[in-house]
């Protein structure tokens, strides 16, 4: 059970938090084989982009293929696959960004860049890349990556998770004081109270990875057309202000608000807290016990920011009218006020079980009167889970399959095989698939190195050569120079001098 007097200790930890979120983010992906996210995030600690990898805006998703280009890597072949037209992850947070640029931000990716996605991270002004999985550290993409954004200084090195899972669990919110559970790296609590172990729960996941929405399983589903099991946009967008909850201190009630405009990308995000600068370590965490003045103050209610509140303040764009904020619990009177004069529109809660007390009695006359609607979000399902780790078990099945088909295709998009949400290098090792393939790529870029290397010397010698000639030139010019201007000299001194005056009377 919670002290109320002191502040959540299991919080997800900012690393943790964005990470999540572009793991939470590729579940939006249509892509069969494989859901990627990333999360671009300012020195702030403010999100400033989201994406994932799908098709361009406009290109149905029905229409387009989904398979990959596995057959002799023929032009005929590429063309019918996705690989010349799905978009990545890194290219659509960079593009979705909400803020006049990126420069200096950090990006967090599942897995590492391939080469055409690190030219849009070093064009964009990013300056880290911190990413889960480098599954395919010999791929030419990969390596061709790593040169460029070792040339252009931008630092990339590997999220390292504390905990195996992070739950995103809807009915937690209706939870009373005592009755929170925890997450930890070991155990969750699930819905019956039970104690389950990760390997119970990496065995559940993976079963719950093999099953669509509908229950069918999708061991050996279609991988040309687009994935069903995919978050639905309202579902997307809650979760992440389920998500962003954890990042709260306050021990009996973490809120989460997410901001999203017309086109449906997310312009804020926020959580309950303390105002900046006030130490969570100090300030109080309890509720008050009676309405008397002393027990109001020492406790957390006059001091606490609103999720609604921080997810308006934390806003990347220029104003947030006609957005939908989605939020855990059905606004106060004073977040209303928020919502109302910075132009939200809609309002799209989760649970309203304050209803009859008369802050939220006043704050649904004011949304009702200011014509802001509102309504109740019902989830499809009661967990969704972003799990670490659970990806390992269920890539052994598939490994040898996926990953003759990842290296037939020498592509800008070299990525794994990811099932749903679930990303590993437990293949890293398993270089025998292909052996022959990728000694030929290894030479090839050996040769092509040692080419670069001498026609890079013989260019070094060249400019040497030019360098050294334009000096003993320039010296050559400074040297007549000084000779011109030292005669020029004496012959004034001579002609000024008496002598000379002598010789011409003569």
């Amino acid at each position: 059970m919670y002290k109320m007097t002191c502040k959540r200790q299991n919080y997800l930890e900012w690393q943790e938090y964005f990470m999540s979120i572009a793991f939470l983010s590729a579940q939006r992906s249509k892509d069969p084989t494989t859901q990627v996210g990333a999360c671009i995030v300012n020195k702030e600690n403010k999100v400033v982009g989201i994406g994932y990898n799908g098709m361009p805006i406009g290109c149905n998703d029905d229409v387009m293929p989904w398979n990959r280009n596995t057959i002799n890597g023929s032009s005929e072949n590429w063309l019918k696959s996705k690989i010349p037209y799905v978009c990545h992850a890194e290219l659509n947070a960079v593009l979705n960004k909400n803020c006049a640029d990126v420069k200096g931000c950090i990006i967090y990716v599942a897995l590492f860049p391939c080469n055409l996605c690190a030219q849009i991270i070093i064009q964009s002004g990013i300056s880290d890349v911190v990413y889960y999985c480098d599954k395919y550290p010999e791929h030419l993409e990969t390596r061709a990556a790593k040169h460029l954004m070792d040339m252009a200084g931008v630092q990339y090195r590997q999220f390292v998770p504390k905990q195996c899972t992070v739950e995103i669990n809807f009915s937690l919110i209706e939870a009373t004081a005592g009755q929170v559970p925890t997450l930890s790296t070991c155990h969750q609590i699930c819905s019956d109270g039970a104690s389950k172990s990760n390997d119970a729960v990496k065995e559940e996941s993976s079963k719950q990875i093999h099953q669509d929405s509908s229950g069918n399983n999708t061991t050996s589903r279609n991988m040309s057309g687009k994935r069903q099991n995919y978050l639905e946009w309202e579902e997307y967008f809650m979760s992440m202000a389920f998500l962003s909850a954890q990042r709260s201190k306050d021990p009996r009630t973490q809120v989460g608000a997410c901001i999203v405009n017309r086109e449906k990308k997310i312009v804020g995000i926020g959580y309950n807290g303390m105002p900046i600068g006030c130490c969570d370590d100090i300030m109080p965490w309890n509720r008050a016990t009676d309405k008397s003045d002393a027990a109001w103050l020492e406790s957390k209610s006059p001091y606490v920011c609103h999720a609604e509140l921080n997810a308006v303040l934390n806003k990347n764009s220029a104003d947030i009218k006609g957005c939908t904020i989605y939020v855990a619990l059905f606004p106060c009177n004073k977040c209303a006020q928020v919502v109302i004069q910075s132009g939200i529109s809609d309002v799209v809660y989760y649970s309203d079980k304050y209803h009859d007390q008369p802050d939220f009695q006043a704050s649904r006359h004011l949304l009702s009167t200011a014509g802001v609607t509102y309504r109740q979000f019902r989830p499809r399902q009661e967990k969704i889970i972003i799990d670490f780790g659970v990806g390992r078990a269920v890539e052994e099945d598939n490994s040898q399959t996926d990953y003759n088909e990842d290296t037939s295709e020498n592509s800008g998009n070299a990525q794994a095989p990811i099932d749903t949400m679930s990303y590993t290098d437990e293949n890293l090792n398993n270089n025998n698939v292909c052996k022959d393939q990728t000694s030929e790529n290894e030479n090839s870029i050996d040769q092509l190195n040692l080419e670069n290397i001498i026609a890079n010397s013989h260019a070094l010698e060249a400019s040497l050569e030019v360098g050294w000639m334009n000096e003993i030139q320039e010296l050559r010019y400074a040297l007549l120079s000084f000779t011109l201007a030292a005669a020029v000299a004496i012959f004034s001194w001579y002609t000024s001098s008496s002598k000379f005056m002598e010789f011409n009377h003569f």
